[in-house]
């Protein structure tokens, strides 16, 4: 009985195995991250956590806005540095598409910030509201150069 049982429970092992690699194709295979990637994600996530850390955001507003304000230029400085790294290793053509579409970006995300800003208008709050749509949107160009050109 023991033998029928391991059979039986090999058999439906090696039916479950088979059906799992044939379900998946080759091409639907998750791509590995590059040494770059996992670098530059590593540098990332320390930002993060030192921001998170240093910038508690609950002072007065003004030392809030000031927080803010540093903030952005840390994660600011973070883009230019990916972005000057990956744009050395791209063909003529590859940078040439990029700078378009970081162009693009900086117009978009300075119209977003400045959106923002303007239902603070006048308001002490008004520094704080523009620095946070950069610092996201600066976040998230930041993960998309990673993602996409890393």
């Amino acid at each position: 009985m023991k033998k029928i049982i391991t059979y039986v429970m090999i058999f439906t092992m090696l039916i479950t195995t088979a059906a799992v690699s044939m379900a998946v194709p080759a091409s639907a295979a998750v791509k590995k991250q590059s040494k770059r990637q996992v670098t530059l994600i590593r540098s990332y996530n320390k930002i993060y956590r030192k921001c998170k850390k240093n910038f508690k955001y609950d002072g007065s507003q003004l030392e809030m806005n000031q927080d803010s304000y540093k903030e952005f230029k840390i994660w600011d400085k973070e883009l230019n540095r990916v972005y000057k790294l990956l744009y050395k290793g791209l063909s003529a053509k590859q940078k040439k598409v990029l700078k378009k579409k970081q162009i693009r970006w900086i117009k978009k995300k300075e119209k977003e910030a400045a959106k923002e800003a303007a239902q603070w208008a006048g308001g002490s709050g008004q520094p704080l509201a523009r620095n946070m749509v950069l610092i996201t949107e600066t976040k998230k160009r930041l993960r998309w150069l990673i993602r996409i050109y890393a």
